[in-house]
């Protein structure tokens, strides 16, 4: 009886899924599933990055315009980091009280504070604020360390640059960190 209906399944061209067939289809949706699980890792190792350079930009914005309002501060120098130091010596270099009332604070409290904040927020980064050396701001991405401070107190041009290690460089094919940085130049003039 068994093999009767075998044979019927055979003649009339009926046939199951083989064993190969199977593991076959199996093996491709296996490829599939790990393709997609690549492509899950690599969006978020970019959105990480996108993430790291937002935090970035929001605290090189935010130290401009406490920069802005405290004009006076900026233009003194209290603000200034000429060369690009590490978050970690920035953060750890407590500022002295200067003989002022207890509830002002001086630019470099403020700074201090801003550079805390960006320590957690980004932990191998470094920072530098300075004076532009010319008075014409050229563009942003032409900007170098060598290039940019040797605080001249002639112009209202400053800039802020924050640099950071880790995430991936938008193209970028490997796995390998790249080094980061977000720069603004923002004009303070003397007066409001």
């Amino acid at each position: 009886m068994h093999s009767q209906s075998s044979r019927q399944r055979r003649q009339s061209g009926q046939s199951g899924f083989t064993l190969l067939e199977a593991l076959v289809t199996m093996f491709i949706f296996a490829l599939g599933l790990l393709g997609l699980l690549g492509l899950q890792s690599r969006t978020l190792k970019l959105n990480q990055a996108a993430m790291a350079r937002t935090v970035a930009s929001q605290h090189v914005y935010a130290i401009l315009d406490e920069m802005r309002v405290n004009w006076k501060l900026a233009r003194e120098g209290q603000y200034n980091i000429p060369k690009l130091v590490p978050i970690e010596t920035a953060a750890a270099e407590q500022p002295e009280k200067e003989e002022k009332e207890e509830t002002e604070e001086t630019g470099q409290q403020r700074y201090h504070i801003w550079a805390k904040q960006l320590q957690a927020a980004l932990p191998d980064s470094k920072v530098q604020i300075c004076r532009r050396k010319d008075a014409i701001a050229t563009s942003v991405e032409s900007l170098t360390e060598e290039s940019e401070c040797n605080g001249n107190t002639d112009n209202d041009y400053f800039v802020v640059r924050v640099d950071w290690s880790g995430g991936l460089s938008a193209g970028s094919e490997d796995d390998s960190k790249e080094y980061q940085s977000v720069k603004a130049v923002a004009y303070i003039p003397e007066t409001h």
